[in-house]
């Protein structure tokens, strides 16, 4: 697959593989879905902040499941886009976690 991506100075085409993966809930094992993958060696370099204790203390005075660790120095490995999003998401029940968070449930747990 070839993609574009922009830089600060001029558009980057860029040729990846595809792949097709199972994302599966680490919380209950039936929830399950297959996706297509594009393979990248990097999906960012800008700095990704896990929650702070607070925020989870938050969630879990909520018993909310986290749909991820969110453990220090973990980084992001799956980056889930619009085509798959409203198949994961159950935009039924949104949570304000906070004045800057919101949790927003999906078949893996909350995603914030």
């Amino acid at each position: 697959m070839s993609i574009f991506s922009f830089d600060p100075v001029k558009p980057v085409g860029r040729t990846h593989e595809v792949g097709v993966i199972t994302l599966i809930s680490r919380y209950d094992s039936e929830q399950q879905i297959l996706v297509e993958i594009l393979i990248a060696d990097t999906i960012t370099t800008a700095p990704v902040e896990t929650p702070n204790a607070d925020i989870l203390a938050g969630m879990q005075l909520r018993s909310l499941n986290l749909s991820n660790t969110c453990e220090n120095g973990s980084k992001i490995e799956v980056l889930i886009g619009g085509d798959v999003f409203w198949r994961i998401t159950d935009g039924s029940r949104v949570e304000k976690i906070n004045n800057t968070v919101t949790g927003v449930p999906t078949i893996f747990g909350f995603a914030l």
